[in-house]
């Protein structure tokens, strides 16, 4: 009898172990963030069928019409803020800001001319923001014409 209530208790001490070592697991889980990451950050002149860069690079043509920033994400979470600055001489010419769903994905964002017009000669950048923190700072030139 005095066994049967040995082997029984270690039983349940063993059971309530493996409560309390799951239970430790899922609120570190919950509680510990999976840091944002980007990836294959590349500015290009526009995207195929399958969403795949076209003719990627950090300089392009005069007369160009638009440009193209695509990139990967992983580690978002809810109600991360996404901004993209886009800057022509160190000037701001345009930003967008957007709400990330949790987990990772692709975005994609343009930049244009309302009026169709090619892009300006000169040195240009893009930048990627989450909630206010810099993440990434792309460079890239458009050439002047006949260059």
């Amino acid at each position: 009898m005095a066994r049967i209530r040995k082997v029984a208790l270690l039983r349940l001490m063993v059971l309530v172990g493996l409560v309390v070592v799951l239970a430790a697991w899922g609120v570190r889980h919950a509680f510990v963030r999976e840091p944002f990451q980007l990836s294959q950050i590349i500015v290009c002149e526009d995207l195929d069928e399958k969403l795949q860069p076209l003719h990627p690079g950090s300089s392009f043509p005069y007369g160009s019409r638009q440009l193209c920033l695509t990139f990967n994400y992983q580690g978002a979470h809810e109600g991360d803020r996404l901004r993209i600055e886009w800057l022509h001489e160190n000037r701001l010419i345009y930003q967008e800001t957007v709400s990330l769903p949790s987990g990772s994905g692709n975005k994609v964002f343009y930049l244009l001319k309302e009026d169709a017009s090619p892009l300006p000669a000169g040195k240009n950048r893009v930048t990627i923001d989450l909630n206010g923190r810099q993440r990434a700072d792309v460079e890239f030139t458009i050439r002047p014409p006949g260059k």
